[in-house]
């Protein structure tokens, strides 16, 4: 393998936004031993708004070459690299290295010497690159390293981290992560394994790593790093691309897509040119090195070239994490929760923030995206845990994650998780208020014998949830048999994966469609109540001026009675107005009189064009429901013509809530009939513009004084308002 004459090389970068890009090109032609034989592919992206050019033929124009986007366009790192990628012109070595780069003196030389001592053709030199400090170019020492597992983090990625080796090396020795900030290799690895252009960001070195060794490349580690790389953001200052850019939780979650199917393709043996190759399996690696990222266990003992001698060891776990500042539920009204929530399908979460094992404060909210567990363990017992253990790895299998809450405090939480080796973080709930919220341990009896007497005490039950990507109960489960069941619970609850990105919507009203608002049973009932109700004309306009309009309006409606309200208010407070708050920052606490109206074939039932809130007598209402009871009939829908000619219509016990200034229409019904109910939600400031309109028209109502005319309060579980089981409130 003598190289005869220095080879040509190519060093692709991904250059976002970054001011780094022509002092990079710079100092690389500057400290290379044979500038002419050194070519360089840029993507380029910039914001003209922010004053940034395209890139320019400048510095060695003959031996750069570049591609520009706007910043907008850009979709991650994966893809810049693979643009980058794409101006590659028959080079015989090839040089990943990220914008913000220095290079020591004949760093080319020092690179093509290093891999001929491999003595390996399918050689990859990688590891972390010194530092350099941007403020003023100070180049750090430069120490033999590589990457180290750390942990398997909630999303199921590997985490790495770089170890220095305390002893110096002769010669380039293996390893088993490549670092993206510096590989260097023959050509032929781009052929092989071209960046995945649907890589984000964090998921990149494990990626690209078990690619590499399944098309037979092997990494070595350098006797020291020849690049040094800009790790933090002073001086001039890089934006970043989730900084910029409002869909990046989007690339980021297709990235999380892309990886799982990545460890998925051992098995289905994936053609694609961004997938695994035949040569070595995934089986393979983890006999390597003790890795298996399926399974997400680490043997570290079987890492080669990390034994005591050589390198550090793992980074020591402090004795005790971080104190917590404030109580484990920070901030979510605890005073005005109720004493017992018991939680059903179909109910929103309360949002709730706890500390981990380690310390660190977490949100239930930012779970919101995917599929999750969420299980509260009475106590973090050896086989409750062994067994949420067990299922994980096939929940991590279908993209899952879970929340794991225990009462203990973080320190022997992360005890409990170092001893038995898990792979999901551990949320503290010392007071157990979170766990008595959320109804996930339930109390049950349990006859213990004793010396003296046979005694009856209570224990938790331990319990679980299956949320779905808006953070809704899809499914409760016994914790104590999840391992065994969890299989039948995801195949009868999860829908089928979709493909990410979705479809591009251009034109939306803005409307919120929540599914599975009432259950069948509850609609039926609902229905029942139409047909025994006292049945009156669906009427137009607002007070004096209401009436029955049979060119606006065929619809046949009743007044739904004060016990069925109060039923209603009580399930619409766990499926429903939590999302109106989260959505519309309405906190719902009035609402006017259900109806129940039926839209008849028979009778041409419709509503023509019109707004809710048109007349100051209505000027209270804020956002309106529409909740369809039954799905078997023709027509029928709603359409809001002010944002196209799209049709609403959920299907049974489902609702689509709106701003009552839309103006709307209710389509006609060509066949059956289309129950729905209806009513107007507002909040503690709209209630004395009702008060006004119950004033103006209490002469028109005299003889009656219907209900319709006081502003009806939410009772939810005898509480005054929905932030009684429910806080928005992340202050």
């Amino acid at each position: 393998m003598s190289l005869l004459k220095s080879p040509s090389i190519f060093v692709h970068i991904a250059a976002y936004r970054d001011p780094e890009v022509l002092p990079t090109l710079r100092d690389l032609y500057a400290r290379a031993e044979h500038p002419d034989h050194i070519y360089v592919g840029v993507c380029w992206q910039y914001n003209p708004l922010k004053g940034e050019e395209p890139l320019k033929a400048a510095l060695q124009s003959e031996q750069v070459r570049f591609v520009n986007y706007l910043a907008s366009q850009s979709q991650g790192v994966g893809w810049a690299r693979y643009e980058a990628q794409k101006l590659y012109k028959d080079e015989a070595f090839v040089l990943q290295i990220d914008c913000h780069t220095r290079f020591s003196q004949h760093w080319d030389s020092f690179l093509l010497s290093q891999w001929q001592q491999c003595g390996d053709e399918r050689a990859v030199l990688s590891c972390t690159p010194a530092a350099y400090d941007q403020t003023n170019g100070t180049l750090k020492k430069a120490v033999a390293n590589t990457l180290y597992p750390k942990c398997f983090k909630e999303n199921g990625l590997l985490e790495l981290k770089t170890v220095f080796l305390k002893e110096s090396l002769e010669k380039p020795v293996d390893a088993v992560f490549a670092s993206p900030k510096f590989i260097f290799a023959p050509a032929q690895m781009l052929a092989d394994v071209p960046s995945d252009p649907m890589v984000y960001f964090s998921e990149e070195g494990v990626s690209y790593s078990i690619r590499l060794w399944s098309y037979s490349w092997n990494v070595y580690i350098p006797t020291y790093p020849p690049v040094y790389h800009s790790f933090n953001t002073t001086g001039k200052q890089r934006s970043l691309h989730w900084q910029d850019n409002s869909d990046w939780a989007m690339l980021q979650k297709r990235a999380l897509h892309r990886y799982s199917a990545l460890l998925a393709e051992a098995d289905t043996q994936d053609e694609s040119a961004f997938g695994l190759g035949k040569a070595r399996s995934l089986q393979d690696f983890t006999e390597f090195c003790g890795i298996d990222l399926r399974k997400q266990q680490l043997n570290l003992q079987t890492l080669p070239n990390l034994n005591a001698n050589q390198a550090l060891a793992a980074p020591k776990i402090p004795a005790t994490p971080k104190t917590p500042a404030t109580p484990a539920a920070l901030e979510i009204h605890e005073d005005s929760w109720p004493a017992s929530a018991g939680l059903e399908q179909g109910d929103f979460i309360p949002f709730f923030r706890l500390y981990d094992q380690d310390g660190y404060l977490r949100e239930i909210h930012t779970y919101a995206g995917l599929w999750t567990i969420l299980v509260c363990l009475p106590t973090a017992e050896k086989l409750l845990l062994n067994d949420l253990k067990a299922a994980w790895h096939s929940l991590r299998f279908h993209n899952l994650q879970v929340v794991a809450i225990a009462p203990q405090p973080p320190a022997a939480l992360k005890q409990l998780q170092e001893m038995y080796q898990l792979p999901f973080t551990l949320w503290s709930d010392p007071t157990g208020r979170v766990s008595q919220v959320l109804g996930t341990c339930h109390a049950k009896q349990k006859t213990i014998e004793t010396a003296e007497a046979v005694k009856t005490a209570e224990t938790a039950e331990p319990r679980g949830y299956l949320l779905t990507p808006n953070l809704r109960i899809q499914k409760k489960f016994a914790l104590d048999t999840l391992s065994a069941s969890i299989g039948q619970i995801l195949a009868d609850n999860l829908p089928p994966a979709a493909p990410m990105p979705g479809p591009v919507v251009t034109m939306h009203a803005p409307v919120l469609i929540v599914p599975n608002v009432l259950t069948s049973e509850q609609c039926q009932l609902l229905m029942q109540q139409w047909h025994q109700g006292n049945q009156f004309e669906g009427k137009v306009g607002a007070g004096s001026q209401t009436r029955a309009q049979k060119l606006a309006k065929v619809r046949t409606d009743i007044l739904l009675q004060k016990p069925m309200m109060a039923e209603v208010d009580r399930a619409l407070g766990g499926t429903l107005f939590p999302e109106i708050e989260k959505v519309f920052g309405l906190k719902v606490t009035h609402r006017e009189e259900y109806k129940i109206g039926c839209y008849d074939a028979a009778k041409g039932g419709f509503f023509k064009q019109h707004r809710d809130n048109f007349d100051r007598h209505l000027s209270h209402r804020r956002v309106a429901m529409t909740m369809n009871l039954n799905d078997d009939y023709g027509g029928g829908g709603l359409n809001f013509p002010e944002y196209g000619n799209f049709v609403y219509r959920p299907a049974a016990g489902g609702a689509v809530i709106f701003p009552c200034s839309l103006m709307h229409q209710a389509l006609p019904v060509t066949s059956g009939k289309r129950f729905m109910m209806v009513s107007f939600f507002f909040g503690e400031a709209e209630v004395s513009h009702r008060l006004e309109f119950v004033a103006d028209a209490e002469k028109y109502y005299a003889a009656s004084k219907r209900h319709l005319l006081a502003p009806s309060k939410i009772e939810l579980q005898g509480q005054d308002n929905i932030r009684a089981r429910y806080s928005f409130d992340q202050s």
